[in-house]
């Protein structure tokens, strides 16, 4: 997947802790995602806006594969587990206003985006909350 030379706005999320990333690192006049733009810079390089997403969310989220055992009789983790989509628009519940988020995702997570993800401590978080609750972040 290539994100080299593309460009996102504040307006593609409605996260605070993005926006104000994305406004205080703006470097290019137009948005790959969106196409908003104007005389004045409004987007970041989805590299930087990535590496900041993914350093936000493994503050509270890691791989499956690092965190959880395998069942290979059942096929699958011992654990709660999401796919990377998942994770983003349900557990944790970031919105894309433009609704460009098949888009938008691959780029934040780039390799990422494939994988199972978990809490990034799933005893102590399941002990705490129950294998039921959500668990959510601010990308801050």
């Amino acid at each position: 997947m290539q994100r080299q030379n593309r460009y996102v706005c504040s307006d593609c999320f409605t996260d605070p802790g993005l926006m104000r990333f994305v406004e205080e690192n703006a470097v290019a006049g137009e948005c790959s995602f969106c196409g908003a733009g104007g005389t004045e810079v409004v987007a970041a390089r989805i590299e930087d806006v990535a590496e900041h997403f993914q350093e936000s969310l493994k503050r509270e989220y890691d791989l499956a594969v690092n965190q959880l055992g395998w069942d290979g009789a059942e096929g699958g983790y011992l654990g709660e587990h999401w796919d990377g989509f998942d994770l983003v628009t349900e557990v944790i519940e970031l919105e894309f206003p433009h609704g460009n988020e098949w888009d938008l995702l691959p780029a934040l997570f780039g390799e990422l985006f494939d994988q199972d993800w978990c809490p990034e401590t799933p005893t102590v978080w399941m002990m705490c909350n129950g294998p039921d609750t959500a668990g959510s972040i601010s990308v801050e």
